[in-house]
């Protein structure tokens, strides 16, 4: 990342069209100056979660080292199907490109590194306290985040999309988390972790910030 760039991070656009024209009039447009991350959850729930999709990959086919995509939860099969995603592009277009666009979305990263310091992912941390860099790297790559869970590399991957931070007062979630450092999420998927997990996995990676 530049110095003298600036570094604009958006998350969970969910088809809202008029959120990203706003955000980018009031940001600017991509520039070797002006950079922008969408951090997941493209698309799903708003009407048009077509246009936004097709604004970002443009942008990121225009501007390949000034655009950068994560990975969310929803860039997937069976929420699209759920939220009308999927519906809305075989409507407008055919089931062949849908079965393209979701194809793209699973060689979407699951997060960003900036500037070596700051980590940033579409849902949260994992159960695991001891997890690297190295460990996300790891996980195979090109396919779904899977619904049922097998290996140790499945669990960190739907984690990463799918956990939220902790906040205190959440009294039904407290003992474990106190106990553990993390309770399972209330959604079905994904935990809800504690500081003490962001510390540790802070301190193991030499980074500085997550988001």
């Amino acid at each position: 990342f530049r110095s003298e760039a600036r570094l604009t991070i958006v998350g969970d656009l969910h088809g809202q069209l008029q959120d990203l024209l706003a955000i980018l009039e009031f940001q600017g447009l991509p520039s070797p100056t002006n950079w922008y991350l969408f951090n997941g959850d493209f698309v799903d729930r708003g009407s048009h979660s077509i246009e936004v999709l097709w604004i970002i990959y443009v942008f990121k086919v225009m501007y390949p080292d000034y655009i950068w995509l994560n990975r969310g939860n929803h860039e997937h099969r069976l929420l699209n199907k759920r939220y009308k995603f999927e519906r809305q592009v075989k409507m407008a277009y055919d089931e062949r490109l849908y079965e393209r666009v979701a194809l793209s979305f699973d060689v979407l990263p699951l997060c960003t590194i900036i500037n070596k310091d700051v980590f940033v992912v579409h849902g949260g941390l994992t159960e695991y306290s001891d997890l690297t860099l190295s460990d996300i790297e790891k996980i195979p790559f090109n396919r779904e985040v899977p619904r049922d869970i097998f290996t140790k590399s499945d669990r960190i991957m739907k984690q990463l999309v799918w956990s939220d931070p902790w906040t205190a007062g959440e009294d039904r979630e407290e003992p474990t988390i106190r106990t553990l450092g993390w309770a399972e999420n209330s959604r079905g998927a994904g935990i809800l972790w504690a500081p003490s997990i962001t510390m540790k996995f802070l301190e193991r990676n030499r980074l500085r910030l997550i988001i």
